[in-house]
């Protein structure tokens, strides 16, 4: 995934789209249990926390006990339920109406969250999941593996890149989405059963669901005019990015690094706890990384680690470089003296708090803005590179190492 983006699904996963669904369900609300569930959106929570893009809390949320500036909702609510001539999903009523107060917000950041999209942002954010562990594509009009996971279902099973998937579960995947087959694919949380063809014969693959580790980090190393130059890409801060990227840190500095290269091209955040400690990994704790600005003011907060580093460092960053890449991007380079190189990032200066009622309805809304360590806030703006590079069309095309221009001139600084 290094410096380009996937137009992918992972199974299971990640299909994050924004759909409207109105599924319909046997809860049935009270006025009081509606006056609940509406009011409870309308609360800023002030929490000073680790979490950057997204923050999980289990925190009860205030109520507002007005009953003035609720009427004309109760009233509206009542009338459609008494009066509509059709069937009402009251759950989809009270959907609607939560995601309505969101939307009038007129933040892009502030989103209500559909079951779908949580459920696999979650098991992104969690860094596992369950299921067989594949990333499929449309070719054409086939459904193709287009990469394995080690150590899942899928590999221990036999399924390799390239194998186009013809049925699921009895079911012809002809003309179907991957969207489709990914819900076909996760509709039995237990197995699944796979036709697919390989050289033009088929094969069936009977698989066992089971949790899939997601791999966020990987690595490697470039030798260059007698200079061993490692390189790391990050993916996502998820919860078991920092134990990754530490075990991958140990390993090249244990092969002697002259200097080191970190990738967060295309990785759009995550949790600041994971940032924190992967920045806690190169600097002192005397050192400030990012500040959080709110109604109360500003506090800074400092790193967890014990000593500065003194190889060289380069970050590779981009427009698509959002929120804890870019509280890490900033911290190295004005706390390290890191050299950024790629695009300016995208920019995204706030913090936002995932919230969930009591009947499981989420959304996230802004609570908070952060600041670089040296209390510049970079929302809309971006953070400037020190060496502006764009990616190629032969890179774009053919994306090896060889054809990354903003991975080469990387290397170039530091060798």
């Amino acid at each position: 995934m290094c410096g380009i983006i996937k137009m992918l699904n992972i199974v299971e996963v990640i299909k994050m789209k924004n759909k409207k669904q109105n599924n319909n369900y046997l809860n049935q609300y009270r006025p009081v249990e509606v006056i609940i569930l509406i009011v409870s959106t309308a609360i800023i929570c002030f929490i000073a926390g680790w979490l950057l893009s997204i923050k999980f809390t289990n925190q009860n949320v205030k109520t507002i006990n007005n009953k003035d500036e609720l009427s004309d909702f109760l009233e509206a609510y009542d009338t459609i339920v008494k009066n509509y001539y059709g069937e009402v999903d009251k759950n989809a009523l009270i959907k609607g109406a939560i995601e309505g107060m969101i939307d009038s917000l007129g933040d892009t950041n502030t989103t209500y969250i559909d079951d779908e999209s949580s459920n696999n942002f979650n098991a992104l954010l969690n860094g596992s999941y369950n299921g067989i562990g594949v990333e499929i594509a449309k070719k054409d009009k086939d459904i193709i593996i287009y990469s394995v996971f080690d150590n899942s279902p899928a590999s221990n099973s036999g399924l390799k890149t390239g194998d186009i998937i013809k049925n699921v579960n009895g079911q012809s995947v002809d003309s179907m989405s991957t969207s489709e087959v990914v819900n076909l694919i996760k509709k039995d949380t237990t197995q699944v059963k796979l036709v697919i063809q390989r050289d033009n014969k088929e094969l069936t693959f009977d698989l066992k669901l089971n949790t899939v580790t997601l791999d966020s980090v990987s690595s490697k190393t470039f030798e260059v005019n007698n200079k061993k130059i490692g390189y790391i890409y990050i993916s996502i801060f998820a919860s078991n990015t920092y134990e990754q990227f530490k075990s991958k840190l140990e390993e090249l500095e244990k092969a002697n690094i002259d200097s080191l290269i970190i990738d967060v091209r295309y990785n759009s955040g995550g949790h600041l706890t994971t940032a924190t400690k992967i920045i806690s990994l190169f600097l002192s704790s005397d050192k400030v990384i990012y500040q959080i600005e709110d109604s109360s003011g500003t506090q800074k907060h400092y790193s967890q680690g014990n000593i500065t580093k003194e190889y060289p460092i380069v970050v590779l960053v981009n427009g698509n470089s959002a929120s804890a890449s870019e509280i890490l991007a900033s911290a190295l380079k004005e706390q390290y003296n890191a050299i950024l190189v790629g695009k300016k990032t995208y920019g995204k200066g706030t913090v936002q708090e995932l919230l969930k009622t009591k009947n499981g309805i989420q959304y996230k809304i802004t609570t908070q803005h952060w600041l670089t360590s040296k209390g510049n806030w970079i929302d809309k703006q971006g953070i400037d590179v020190d060496y502006d590079v764009e990616l190629t069309d032969k890179y774009l095309s053919n994306p090896i190492d060889e054809n990354d221009s903003q991975l080469n001139k990387a290397i170039e600084i530091l060798k």
